[in-house]
Parts: structure tokens; C-alpha cells; sequence
């Protein structure tokens, strides 16, 4: 039902004269620096990644996101984390979202950290 939800507001983004703007971000899985794949380097010391992805709708530029990225020694995957991201994709010019649509809608999994 919330997929469903999610593409009626994506199309309704899409029409002409709409005044609806969604934007879409999740938190992508963990990355770790380096890659071990030998058993003996499995408990060797890596740095954790986390990458934030952001969509905007309707896009401008077809297969282009905003990503934000961090390691572990920055911040973690919590809310904090995420309302600065959100917070820099909003107010910093020059990093994506400019519109005057007069709705805006976000859409997230049910991540707890996230949401």
C-alpha cells in the first residue's frame, strides 16, 4: 500500500503544473575499507563506510542522485546523521534541490535511525 502511495505521489510530481516535489533517500549497507576476503584478515581492523543516497522527482537528469558519505570515525547511521544530511541537501546551494513547487513530500523505509 505505501509502495503504491509512494508512485501516485512520484506521478503526481511528473504532471505538468504540479506543485508537488518528492524527494526519496534510504541509507545504502555498510561498506568496509579495506575489502578482506582471506579467513586469517576476517578479524583485522576495518573502517566502516555509510553512503546516504537521495532521488529527487521528477528528475532533471536522468540516472543522477545526491550521495553523501561518511565513515565511522565521522558519525554512525543514526537520525542526527541523517537530519544533517538532509539539513546540507536543503540549505547548501549548488548540491541539488532548488524548486518552487509549494509541497514537498519525503519518502524513507521504516528505518528506525532514518526516520
Amino acid at each position: 500500500m505505501a509502495r503504491k502511495l509512494m508512485n501516485n505521489n512520484r506521478a503526481d510530481s511528473r504532471c505538468p503544473n504540479s506543485d508537488v516535489r518528492v524527494v526519496q533517500f534510504d541509507l545504502q549497507q555498510q561498506m568496509y575499507l579495506p575489502t578482506l576476503t582471506h579467513t586469517q584478515m576476517y578479524y583485522s581492523g576495518q573502517l566502516a563506510f555509510v553512503n546516504m543516497g537521495i532521488n529527487l522527482e521528477p528528475l532533471e537528469d536522468e540516472g543522477k542522485g545526491i550521495m553523501f558519505l561518511w565513515n565511522e570515525t565521522v558519525g554512525q547511521r543514526g537520525s542526527n546523521e541523517i537530519t544533517s544530511c538532509l539539513y546540507k541537501f536543503f540549505t547548501f546551494s549548488g548540491i541539488g534541490y532548488t524548486t518552487d513547487k509549494k509541497k514537498l513530500i519525503l519518502w524513507s523505509d521504516n528505518c528506525g535511525g532514518q526516520n
